[in-house]
């Protein structure tokens, strides 16, 4: 009984140590803010409009239209969305 004890005792431990050692890697955005640290606002996650795929702001491949900016995954993306705008009628966009 008393090994049992000892047992199951170094696995709770084995256990604790395993999820701090992981949470020192994996941080969430709301303890990263809880800590003090503050977030780059360049840091944000956008979709490409034409495949779907997340990426980050900072890494995307920009065109500036009008007033907004749109982000895409790849030079591919952003020129079959240019292509499929220009038959719709949109005026010229800036790549930036």
């Amino acid at each position: 009984m008393m090994k049992l004890l000892v047992q199951l005792g170094l696995l709770l431990f084995v256990l604790f140590l395993l999820r701090r050692f992981i949470a020192a890697f994996v941080k969430s955005p709301n303890r990263a803010q809880k800590d003090g640290s503050s977030q780059d606002a360049g840091n944000r996650m956008v979709k490409d409009p034409v495949c779907g795929m997340y990426m980050d702001q900072r890494l995307a491949v920009k065109l500036e239209k009008r007033s907004e900016v749109v982000h895409f995954c790849s030079e591919e993306c952003k020129n079959k969305y240019i292509n499929k705008s220009s038959g719709g009628g949109v005026g010229t966009a800036a790549a930036g």
